[in-house]
């Protein structure tokens, strides 16, 4: 029997009865708190499912048919070269206007929101409409 083989063996087996032992030795009241601190808090969605309540800001990159913006979103303020701020009322108003820019040629390279949604949702329970 090869030695090393045998002290691996061995140092599993200590470390299996310690963790066992340890386990054991907890209280009542430890183990309780283990389990509760184990237990889901709390449930926050980080994504837009539902149209945010508030108005929201998305930057819009595009990379062919900057012209085109203006003429979806009116309010569009530019940000940069071939980048646009857009204020929407909601997810679905802004894939319509991503809908109708695409249609219309434009190349849409990037969407981003200005805050991600854990951001906003933090804004919104805190009283910040925007």
């Amino acid at each position: 029997m090869d030695q090393s083989a045998s002290a691996t063996g061995d140092r599993a087996y200590f470390a299996q009865r310690a963790a066992e032992e340890l386990e054991l030795s907890l209280s009542a009241t430890d183990h309780e708190a283990a389990e509760a601190h184990r237990r889901l808090q709390r449930v926050v969605s980080t994504s837009y499912e539902h149209a945010p309540p508030a108005l929201t800001r998305f930057r819009i990159a595009v990379a062919a048919g900057r012209d085109q913006v203006r003429t979806v979103f009116p309010d569009a303020v530019e940000a940069g070269r071939d980048e646009f701020d857009v204020t929407v009322h909601s997810i679905q108003q802004l894939n319509a206007g991503l809908y109708e820019l695409i249609a219309n040629g434009v190349l849409v390279a990037s969407v981003m929101p200005e805050r991600s949604a854990l951001e906003q949702q933090f804004r919104e329970a805190v009283g910040e409409t925007q």
